[in-house]
């Protein structure tokens, strides 16, 4: 017996093995050593059928048990919070320094005397649980999200969806009192005629405004408008629009001065968005003289 050796192996990580070179040693993960084989050693190792004993430790073939950490990322209200849950993960265990044998004995009758208390099952189970129950919390938390998205997507759908239903029947109400014989007809068999509609409309409600049905209208800021100018403004601004003072610098295409070769701008009056959609340009003429 006196002359029995064990073989001990053991893990090292990257810092364990530079550690292991400035020590002299080989630098390798898996370190061997060769010690008398004590019958404590005997207990904690295994005995091949040739009688060799060999004592692993820190290998996961000895059902080894690491205390780690999960972080959980939980996203609440737009709004990011970190959770941690301790838990259990089976393993290889490195160690980080060369290790001496009493050292290593050590470790090893620690970790048999902490795995067999039948509490550690207990804690171990109940820390599995409360992380189970995090990733719940946190998947309930996505769902709620989506469903809000959804909800929000579902609600601006419904109001475009009323706000275009509303449009049609202003229209449909306006050419019944107001529209002509022409678009009557048109529309009664079914075509569209949003053009002669808003052509027609702006006619009859805002006579000398040209409407920019392409957008190529181009103007900018206007300073000290003329009184006229300003009467104008405010007399569209009591009535409801969205109106201001600008100097015209391109012309809408479909207005009856672009026969002129140069355009060298001048004061107007834009109404933005009528209808929800259209900009009026109001060009000057004797009224602004």
């Amino acid at each position: 017996m006196e002359n029995k050796k064990a073989i001990v192996k053991y893990l090292l990580n990257e810092e364990g093995r530079k550690q292991s070179l400035l020590s002299g040693g080989d630098g390798k993960e898996v370190q061997v050593l060769e010690i008398d084989a004590t019958p404590e050693i005997i207990q904690l190792a295994k005995v091949t059928t040739d009688g060799d004993v060999f004592l692993s430790i820190g290998f996961s073939g000895n059902n080894v048990s690491v205390l780690s950490s999960i972080v959980l990322d939980v996203k609440i209200e737009g709004n990011l919070h970190k959770g941690y849950c301790k838990y259990e993960e089976r393993g290889n265990y490195h160690f980080s320094s060369p290790q001496a044998p009493e050292v290593l004995l050590d470790w090893e009758r620690n970790r048999l005397e902490r795995i067999s208390r039948p509490e550690i099952d207990t804690e171990y189970a109940k820390l599995r649980a409360e992380y189970a129950k995090r990733l719940d919390e946190q998947s309930a938390i996505r769902e709620e999200q989506d469903a809000r998205r959804r909800e929000g997507k579902e609600a601006r759908e419904k109001a475009l969806e009323a706000e275009k239903e509303g449009k049609e029947l202003e229209k449909r109400t306006w050419i019944d009192r107001y529209g002509s014989d022409h678009l009557k007809k048109a529309v009664g068999l079914g075509y569209n005629c949003q053009r002669l509609y808003v052509e027609e409309r702006v006619l009859l409600e805002h006579p000398n405004y040209t409407v920019d049905f392409d957008d190529v209208a181009e103007w900018k800021e206007r300073s000290c408008p003329s009184k006229k100018a300003l009467d104008e403004l405010e007399s569209v601004i009591i009535a409801g629009a969205n109106a201001e003072i600008v100097w015209l610098t391109k012309l809408p295409h479909n207005n009856q001065y672009n026969d002129c070769l140069e355009f060298e701008g001048c004061e107007a009056v834009v109404q933005r968005q009528w209808l929800g959609k259209y900009d009026l340009i109001k060009i000057p003429d004797t009224h602004y003289v």
